[in-house]
């Protein structure tokens, strides 16, 4: 049995069988104009998804592609005039802006204003006959007029194909702009790549049988009601067209080269090649328990999904685990099953299958895709309207977790180069994402790219993250924050936002900057003598800073935001165009664990992606192991120092040297050997550092530290005293 997967942007053919003696119906046809190389497009392909589930029976797209390997000429002559992409033709009904030109946002509304619109003409497609040994088919377009029309009236035929595919790397990967980015959660695209290779392109418009325009004369100028005119076509498919996923659209339409008005097209039909009669309103729905759940770390978790039936017969269902949209069959060390594959939903009912997601011992955060297709009479599968059930599952391994989207920091060079790579894990910056996973559940939460902090009522802004940055440093836990522009969308009279809300920043945001200590004073925007902007600030790190120290390199932006630091409560360690009034990076310690790294640039747009990677690493060292962590400097030797003061009573400090990149661990134990605290248990790097610890909760008396490191054990004692 043949099986196609249902992909989350699977789009649908529609049609209607001409043996079903019913009322004409009225079909709507969206002429989408769309490429692969287009990285807005992922929002035609979901708002075509969309207007497939709401209107099943009613909708019928095809995609006429540009600049990729699946152009034609026809294609090309629609198009002519089309502004952008993605971008539609509906009904070719003249806008408010005297064009044909629609955008995805426009369509349902379309839709919905037009949905009880006259039928002004029946269409139909008649005697369809395909013969396998020479891949040709013929068959006839019907129109039969309700109404008397005057006018170039014409008739079409469109071939179209779905699950589009060519070899990775190739033209057919589908570029898109929307990873991470706010306004678009719901897309299928949101938390996919700049790049989804492997993408199956649906509703591809592989022929034009009657030319862009149709054939005229085949329909008098002027036609009364019950009046009825048919073509014939003809077409030899090509090698590399799937049969079995073609789809034949007939369509009458007007036709006017000088005015765009009088251009409509009063209705169309959609069938399968291979199957005219089938009309695939599947009826099936699936959904998932939870959208979001914490996998175990090195085991199995399982997920209940339940397919619905509304159809008022059984129908057998094929279930699989999407291989392009589920990020979980492309990560390593992780998969995604479903049982059973093959099911039967009962009339008006529904069925339960189980969603295995295999996690490795690390961190991680993958999502499952989840799709259901009917089984045809004849073992193949069809083509379903229902959205797929998804899945986001994140290890329970994970500690440190960053909401947005830097292509550094999930990069190679980012966190999986240093030594926080095994517990971190990237995920969305999105209220639904934010409460399944909350930041203050984790030891470090990190903040990338986000220009707007506390917005929430502005239209495509984030998530409010002022308040989230408080909350995580009011618990007690550790923030990385980069923004380029925080300051000027918030507090410049110049800013755009600014002006939008009033000039009025939150509470919130408030807070945040004077738990900080620093005040917004403007903006610096780098122009050479003609006034041209330069994408480039020379950056520099603090000499013996835990941070900056060693850090010399290039960011790309065309101006940053400038700081007033009088009362900061932090510490400057990076600055930008050697001049140390001109603050790059800041970071604090506010004790009792709260600490926080802010960097006025994105770590993507350093030139050297080594020296993003240093700044990323001495961040993160700083956070997870506080003010005094690294000394600038490379020790000659392994060494534990005693800890500082001693006695103790509540908080001391205890320094410790590598002289080589090698796992360290350090603990405490009472005499009797019972551990008591472990302070140190990751990868350094050759170096002198220093971790506290807390022994206000432990007993009076004498107790060992040791540290393990480059196969060597160091013991002292140290006393504590109440």
């Amino acid at each position: 049995m043949k099986r196609s997967l249902l992909l989350i942007v699977l789009l649908l053919a529609f049609g209607a069988s001409e043996l079903q003696a019913q009322a004409p119906v009225k079909h709507f046809l969206l002429e989408e104009f769309t490429g692969s190389w287009c990285g807005w497009c992922p929002r035609g392909i979901y708002g075509i998804q969309q207007m497939e589930e709401k209107y099943p029976s009613q909708f019928i797209p095809i995609g006429f592609h540009n600049g990729d390997p699946m152009v034609i000429a026809e294609g090309t002559t629609l198009q002519a005039t089309v502004p952008g992409y993605p971008d539609a033709w509906f009904n070719r009904m003249t806008q408010t802006d005297g064009t044909r030109n629609t955008d995805p946002t426009q369509w349902a509304n379309l839709m919905e204003a037009h949905l009880s619109d006259a039928v002004a003409a029946d269409v139909s497609i008649k005697n369809v006959q395909y013969t396998a040994a020479t891949r040709k088919f013929t068959a006839t377009v019907s129109v039969k007029f309700l109404q008397a029309i005057t006018g170039d009236l014409r008739l079409n035929m469109y071939v179209s194909e779905d699950s589009v595919s060519g070899a990775k790397g190739t033209q057919y990967d589908q570029t898109s702009y929307l990873t991470y980015r706010s306004g678009y959660e719901s897309n299928p695209f949101y938390t996919l790549g700049h790049t989804v290779p492997g993408y199956q392109h649906m509703h591809v418009a592989r022929a034009v049988l009657g030319g862009a325009w149709g054939t005229p004369g085949i329909i008098p100028a002027s036609v009364t009601a019950g009046s009825t005119y048919t073509q014939d076509f003809t077409y030899t498919l090509p090698a590399g067209i799937n049969p079995e996923h073609v789809n034949l659209i007939g369509l009458a339409f007007a036709y006017n080269a000088s005015s765009v008005s009088k251009n409509e097209v009063f209705n169309a039909i959609q069938v399968k090649l291979t199957d005219p009669s089938f009309v695939p309103t599947s009826g099936l729905t699936i959904t998932a328990d939870q959208k979001y759940i914490t996998a175990k770390a090195g085991g199995q978790t399982t997920q209940t999904v339940t397919v619905h039936n509304s159809n008022s017969t059984a129908t057998q269902a094929y279930l699989a685990v999407d291989k392009v949209f589920s990020s979980v069959a492309t990560t390593t060390g992780w998969q995604g099953t479903i049982s059973p594959q093959t099911m039967s939903i009962p009339a008006n009912g529904s069925a339960q299958a189980t969603l295995t997601f295999t996690t490795p011992a690390n961190a991680g955060y993958v999502n499952a895709v989840v799709g259901v297709t009917p089984i045809l009479s004849n073992g193949e599968t069809g083509i379903s309207t229902s959205s797929p059930a998804k899945v986001n599952a994140l290890s329970a391994a994970t500690k440190y977790i960053a909401y947005g989207n830097d292509a550094f920091i999930n990069s190679a060079n980012g966190m999986a180069k240093n030594t926080y790579g095994t517990g971190y894990a990237g995920v969305g910056l999105d209220s639904a994402t934010m409460t399944a996973y909350p930041p203050t559940s984790f030891d470090v939460a990190i903040f990338p790219a986000v220009f707007l902090l506390d917005y929430q009522n502005l239209n495509g802004a984030p998530p409010p993250v002022a308040p989230t940055i408080n909350a995580m440093l009011d618990a007690g836990k550790k923030v990385l924050l980069t923004s380029e522009y925080a300051g000027y969308f918030a507090f410049d009279a110049a800013g755009p936002y600014y002006n939008s809300t009033g000039g009025n920043p939150t509470d919130e945001m408030t807070k945040l900057i004077t738990k900080l200590g620093i005040t917004y004073s403007g903006q610096v925007s780098h122009t050479d003598q003609n006034g041209n902007r330069i994408l480039s600030s020379p950056i520099k790190g603090v000499a013996n800073d835990v941070i900056g120290n060693g850090i010399t390199g290039t960011c790309n932006d065309f101006y940053y935001d400038t700081w007033d630091l009088t009362g900061t409560k932090g510490v400057p360690f990076l600055y930008f165009d050697n001049d140390p009034t001109l603050t790059a990076g800041l970071r604090y310690d506010f004790g009792s664990n709260q600490r926080m790294v802010y960097l006025d640039f994105d770590l993507q747009d350093i030139s050297s992606a080594s020296i993003a990677s240093k700044i990323l690493t001495k961040s993160m060292d700083f956070l997870v192991n506080g003010v005094n962590a690294v000394e600038p400097g490379t020790a000659t030797s392994f060494s534990l120092g005693q800890n500082y003061p001693n006695p103790v009573a509540s908080e001391t400090k205890i320094g410790y040297s590598v002289s080589e990149r090698t796992p360290v661990s350090i603990t405490v134990h009472d005499v009797l050997g019972r551990e008591v605290g472990s302070l140190v248990n990751t990868t350094k790097d050759a170096g002198t550092y220093s971790v506290n610890f807390d022994a206000s909760k432990l007993s009076a008396g004498a107790y060992i530290y040791t540290m393990n490191a480059g196969g060597k054990t160091i013991e002292k004692t140290m006393t504590v005293t109440k």
